[in-house]
């Protein structure tokens, strides 16, 4: 049971740290407009999407919001002439 679990763990750390990277890509990707938008700054990027530094942060749009955002919208893509 004791190597179930210690399993269960690692996966779970390994999941929760790629979701962690593709947020922060994403979030990397947009604008520093974009960013303004939903309340992050360039350099808070990683301590909102990993919570490190939640509660010296003000309120703000979670990390899932805006890269739901990101995706829906486009915001941060640059138009092209196929759009």
């Amino acid at each position: 049971m004791l190597l179930i679990s210690t399993l269960g763990r690692v996966i779970r750390s390994v999941l929760k740290s790629a979701e962690h990277a593709r947020a922060i890509r994403d979030l990397r990707a947009m604008s520093d407009r974009d960013l303004k938008d939903i309340g992050v700054s360039r350099a808070e990027i990683e301590a909102v999407v990993t919570g490190r530094q939640a509660s010296d942060l003000p309120a703000r749009a979670s990390v899932g919001d805006a890269v739901r955002a990101h995706k829906r919208f486009g915001i941060g893509r640059t138009a092209t002439a196929d759009a």
